[in-house]
């Protein structure tokens, strides 16, 4: 489950960071300034949510829908002006290989084309991160190709960055489309359901 990052998770999130600073140290940024004090986690989160709400960008932590415990994070970053957004994501060691990070990806995609109503989502990695690669593949995402020392490393050297890109036309054949997914407004309503949820219809109607 994706949701809205909240101040109320800042605890949670200081501590799953905290513990897989190594695992994302290489790949993010703001993994290199770990640790971080709660308080400071805080800070980020109010500014988080702010950017949320206001539609600036759109982080989200992912959740275990079995254990209701926080395993990663997202974000969705829009270009309005462009009808783009960069997409993101990262997950802690112990959920990597399991399929969680495409499953993630689907659900963001359908917000970015079917809620946001977006023409390009694109995705960015180092070129040594392998396992980002293979989520953005299997996600459907088309590789643009290699920029030249666009990142920098964990050692503060510059590195290859990598390119991926989703049109709207190519979102319809992907994976991602043959998911369930539903997505709710601040105050839950439905704003995208399964396509054979809404061919039933209500028993209310």
């Amino acid at each position: 489950m994706l949701r809205s990052v909240e101040p109320a998770d800042a605890e949670e999130l200081c501590a799953l960071m905290g513990s897989n600073q190594h695992h994302l140290r290489p790949w993010i940024d703001w993994a290199r300034d770990m640790p971080r004090t709660l308080d400071a986690t805080l800070d980020v989160v109010r500014r988080m949510r702010g950017r949320f709400d206001t539609g600036e960008s759109f982080s989200y932590v992912v959740i275990h829908k079995d254990t209701n415990t926080m395993i990663g994070g997202t974000m969705l970053a829009p270009v309005v002006a462009d009808a783009s957004a960069t997409l993101g994501y990262w997950l802690a060691e112990a959920s990597t290989h399991q399929g969680y990070a495409t499953e993630a990806v689907g659900a963001l995609l359908t917000a970015a084309f079917e809620v946001e109503h977006l023409e390009l989502v694109e995705i960015h990695c180092a070129v040594q991160n392998e396992r980002s690669a293979r989520v953005a593949t299997r996600a459907g995402f088309v590789f643009d190709g290699t920029q030249r020392a666009r990142l920098r490393s964990e050692e503060g050297t510059r590195t290859d960055r990598m390119t991926w890109s989703m049109l709207r036309k190519e979102y319809e054949s992907t994976r991602a489309t043959r998911t369930d997914v539903w997505a709710f407004d601040a105050l839950g309503r439905t704003l995208v359901e399964p396509a054979a949820v809404s061919r039933r219809g209500s028993p209310f109607r």
